[in-house]
């Protein structure tokens, strides 16, 4: 459930002159159930739970978990 990520950042200097960063990234997947247990452990509980940044409910297919948290 790891996926690394290189992003590579082309600019162009005043002077003409092409440089290039890199950004190395290491991202972490989680499921639901795993980040729910997650919070739990940590003495936090869902409130909310959204599949978009419209707040839509999560679905299967939503392209983002978006959990609301309190501490208890």
């Amino acid at each position: 459930q790891i996926i690394k990520v290189r992003i590579f950042v082309d600019s162009t200097k005043a002077s003409g002159v092409l440089f290039r960063n890199t950004i190395d990234l290491k991202m972490r997947y989680f499921f639901q159930d795993e980040f729910v247990r997650i919070l739990f452990s940590n003495g936090f509980e869902t409130e909310e739970l959204f599949g978009n940044y419209d707040k839509a409910p999560f679905k299967e297919d939503s392209p983002f978990i978006i959990f609301v948290a309190k501490k208890k």
